[in-house]
């Protein structure tokens, strides 16, 4: 019930609603069962006719029936000593001040926990009588945010004239306020007011991204982009390469200097190269000049060599060093 109808403009509208039901006359034709069936269509399409247009206020007619009857009983069973707290309740939230409220007050308020009420009518919604336990728990909670959000409002912008407040204030002010109510939720409820506003699909918020995680979706979609290009080229890769009057080499050495390549891509590049090295179809590919183009006193380093004591271990570095020695 809590979930249901949490509104006061919902309350009365069940209230009214029934009663403009409750005035239907049976036909002689019809049985008990067939009227009562009649009455609740009635009593459910007056209360769609009040707020329609309106997703906010939607609900189904099995919950209808359900939730419905329970707010009727509220109504009728208020204390009658209590008769002019009932009368300034149905009065504040009538059809005739719901119809003065404009568009975008409206859709502030909602049948299931409308906060906007907590906030806006909070003392008359502390009239309306509770009895059931769920509905009382969640109008406690709700009376409780409301006021610590009225409560940080008057601490913080108390200190500012009304009319003067510059965006730097009301940032501040914001700031400040937003930071209180959260800290107040996560000890309450073990989860930060951020995560739970997040976590609400009606409020349509994202949870801001670092800079890494930018960067790791944009890498993300550059793969994607690449993969979908290259496998668009290879449908007409070999007519591209034949409609140029270029060699295979120059057009692969062209080709990675104006792209790049995956890890993937390069790992079969090279492990195809080494295959065919091994199975002599191609030159092994040499990572140091041949040694006859190599200019350098060749009898002093057989001198050196000759010197070492059998057994020396020889590196390439110190080959090396000694070569740029004896140049």
């Amino acid at each position: 019930m809590a979930e249901t109808f949490s509104c006061g403009f919902a309350r009365v509208a069940v209230k009214t609603a029934k009663d403009k039901s409750g005035k239907l006359q049976r036909d002689k034709s019809e049985n008990a069962t067939k009227y009562k069936i009649r009455c609740i269509d009635k009593h459910y399409e007056e209360f769609t006719n009040r707020f329609s247009g309106l997703r906010n206020f939607s609900i189904t007619r099995e919950k209808f029936v359900i939730k419905a009857p329970k707010i009727v009983d509220a109504f009728s069973n208020w204390n009658s000593r209590r008769y002019n707290e009932r009368k300034v309740y149905l009065e504040t939230f009538s059809e005739t001040k719901w119809n003065c409220l404009s568009d975008s007050e409206k859709t502030e308020h909602s049948a299931s926990d409308c906060v906007s009420c907590h906030i806006k009518y909070r003392n008359v919604q502390n009239l309306f009588p509770v009895k059931y336990r769920r509905l009382k728990d969640a109008s406690s909670t709700l009376n409780i945010a409301a006021t610590n959000i009225q409560d940080n409002i008057s601490a913080y912008s108390s200190s500012t004239e009304k009319g003067k407040r510059s965006a730097a204030i009301i940032k501040k002010d914001t700031k400040a306020i937003f930071t209180k109510v959260n800290e107040n939720f996560q000890v309450k409820y073990g989860l930060f007011f951020s995560e739970a506003i997040h976590k609400t699909p009606a409020i349509n918020l994202q949870l801001k991204i670092s800079p890494q995680e930018k960067k790791a979706a944009a890498r993300e979609i550059a793969r994607k982009h690449k993969r979908k290009v290259e496998e668009v080229w290879k449908e007409n890769d070999t007519n591209v390469f034949l409609a140029c009057r270029q060699t295979f080499s120059q057009r692969q050495k062209t080709r990675l200097a104006l792209s790049f390549e995956t890890t993937e891509a390069a790992s079969q590049r090279v492990e195809k190269r080494k295959r065919l090295e091994e199975e002599g179809l191609r030159k092994k590919k040499r990572h140091a000049r041949r040694w006859q183009d190599v200019e350098f006193d060749k009898q002093k380093l057989l001198q050196e060599a000759r010197q070492l004591f059998p057994g020396s271990k020889v590196c390439n570095t110190f080959l090396i060093d000694l070569v740029f020695k004896l140049n």
